[in-house]
């Protein structure tokens, strides 16, 4: 069932080029403006490091928020919440899905740094393959329940997002330390990954805990 409805939502994204296109352009603008701009910062690990991570928060949570509306619009959302099927299931496909767009966006931005950020030592690390992955887990599950906030809320989605920030915050702070130290090849880095990715487990856990009432008003 959980593969079904994956493949549903995958489906409707790829349909939906439009949406995706304008979500992904926003994700790439603010990354390259932001590697234009740190590309000759006093501290390029850290900075490329947030660049990661600003791109991976706007990709699973912005993003997240503005493809679920869209779908809403086109009336496939209400399609599918009326299946005949568990609405955590959904709520899961959902988060897989984002979590796709958010681990993709990741890899994109950490490829990036490679050209920017060329001096860093860390580039090739196969360590870092860990990162997109800890931000599709964390932040493609945010993103689905930021998205159905964004539909059963008069907030909006910029809103919404925001008010998911404190939950994603010490993710995507102990991401940055984490992307920090392996692209300086820093002592310490083994902590922030092991924070990193056990936060972005509990927030994925926390998010499909309580998406079936966010779905029960979507």
């Amino acid at each position: 069932m959980i593969g079904s409805l994956l493949g549903h939502h995958l489906r409707w994204l790829a349909s939906a080029r439009d949406v995706v296109a304008t979500a992904l352009l926003a994700v790439a603008v603010v990354g390259l403006v932001g590697l234009l701009a740190l590309h000759d910062a006093p501290d390029s690990a850290r900075a490329a490091a947030a660049i990661v991570w600003l791109v991976a928060a706007i990709g699973g949570l912005l993003a997240g928020a503005r493809v679920i509306a869209a779908e809403r619009q086109g009336g496939g959302l209400r399609g599918v919440l009326l299946a005949p099927v568990d609405r955590r299931d959904v709520f899961l496909a959902r988060g897989l899905a984002l979590g796709l767009i958010a681990g993709l966006a990741t890899a994109a931005a950490l490829a990036a740094t490679v050209v920017f950020f060329p001096t860093l030592p860390g580039h090739g690390d196969p360590r870092l393959v860990a990162i997109p992955v800890i931000a599709a887990i964390g932040l493609g599950p945010l993103g689905a329940l930021t998205g159905l906030a964004s539909l059963s809320t008069s907030v909006g989605e910029l809103l919404a997002t925001g008010l998911a920030l404190p939950v994603s915050g010490p993710l995507i702070v102990a991401g940055l330390h984490a992307t920090e130290d392996l692209l300086a090849r820093s002592a310490g880095w083994e902590a922030s990954l092991t924070f990193a990715t056990g936060y972005a487990v509990m927030v994925a856990a926390l998010a499909y805990l309580v998406s079936e009432p966010a779905t029960e008003v979507a």
